[in-house]
């Protein structure tokens, strides 16, 4: 019988996939086909473990490079 995961191994488990996810440049839905994963099991961790990191004090500050931003901000809707 196999032995069970620990939380904390369960969690790595995930944030190695959701890494390799990031890193592969592919969407979700393609990553968890070709790794015959469950998309909505890969999203729950995924959502889960965001909400984990974020810090309570929420000291941290976000950096905007606004030379990406700024031309998106301007653009005129596209008509029809």
């Amino acid at each position: 019988m196999a032995k069970k995961k620990s939380k904390t191994e369960t969690s790595a488990f995930w944030r190695t996939l959701i890494a390799e996810q990031v890193a592969s440049g592919l969407c979700v839905a393609k990553y968890c086909r070709e790794k015959m994963l469950s998309a909505n099991l890969f999203y729950r961790w995924k959502r889960k473990l965001s909400s984990q990191s974020i810090p309570d004090d929420h000291s941290e500050s976000v950096q905007i490079d606004h030379s990406i931003v700024s031309p998106y901000l301007s653009a005129q809707p596209h008509s029809l």
